[in-house]
């Protein structure tokens, strides 16, 4: 029952995904040097409590990782409490209940100018993900096959081994009234997506030491492919270092 949206449940899912997304251009805004993860988890509570959420979908997580500092040999990022520097890259994933509907979305972020390969990575990332979701083909596409197409990509444009989840293939999971709803997306699943389905695609990079990347957008099934109800700007990367 909770894998089909009818036409006003898209509609509260369109709606949520863009409150989400003007409240990303918010946060962006102050995400500048001294700020603190901890901080702007803080700040995505209060924009969605001042944009009228009924609550969060889950707790809001900002994954600072700061090239060369020890904690970035892990995936895990730096501590909370150390501030967003030059050199360091900052991960976002939030999302709101708003009117009774889920959102889930991430971006990704650097400060200062970033190295050529981090730059050319997150467009990479954000290109694989634009053509799997425009790759979908309702009634034929498997969400099995979505990491696929996400990895393929990456690797046919040199970044394929920076991508997270090898083994299990684990990418997103459809969304509604509750924010992670059945089936998951991962390379074990073997149903086809119809018109009507509504999931978020989240695909990572890792850069052991120096980044993480994630990109995560809620996408809609029509009845003659798929669109992303998340729009906020693809090309921005780099945030002012001063």
């Amino acid at each position: 029952l909770r894998r089909y949206k009818d036409d006003g449940e898209l509609a509260k899912l369109r709606a949520a995904a863009a409150v989400t997304d003007e409240i990303m251009g918010k946060a962006v805004a102050r995400l500048r040097p001294g700020i603190t993860s901890r901080e702007m988890e803080a700040l995505l509570v209060r924009l969605g409590r001042e944009a009228g959420a009924q609550d969060l979908a889950f707790a809001p997580g900002v994954l600072f990782t700061k090239k060369g500092h020890p904690s970035a040999q892990t995936i895990t990022g730096h501590p909370h409490d150390l501030p967003f520097a030059p050199g360091s890259s900052a991960a976002f994933d939030f999302g709101y209940v708003i009117d009774g509907y889920c959102s889930d979305f991430g971006r990704s972020f650097y400060c200062g100018r970033a190295p050529e390969h981090l730059r050319e990575g997150y467009r990479a990332l954000q290109e694989a993900q634009c053509r799997m979701i425009a790759g979908i083909v309702p009634g034929k596409t498997n969400l099995g096959a979505l990491d696929g197409m996400v990895r393929e990509e990456l690797t046919r444009m040199g970044f394929g081994e920076y991508m997270t989840n090898k083994d299990r293939g684990v990418i997103g999971h459809q969304i509604g009234i509750d924010v992670h709803e059945m089936p998951w997306i991962n390379r074990s699943v073997d149903f086809v997506i119809q018109p009507g389905m509504v999931f978020c695609c989240e695909p990572k990079m890792w850069f052991p030491g120096e980044c993480y990347l994630r990109v995560e957008d809620m996408v809609a099934v029509t009845e003659t492919g798929a669109v992303s109800l998340t729009t906020y700007d693809r090309q921005q990367f780099q945030l002012p270092a001063g």
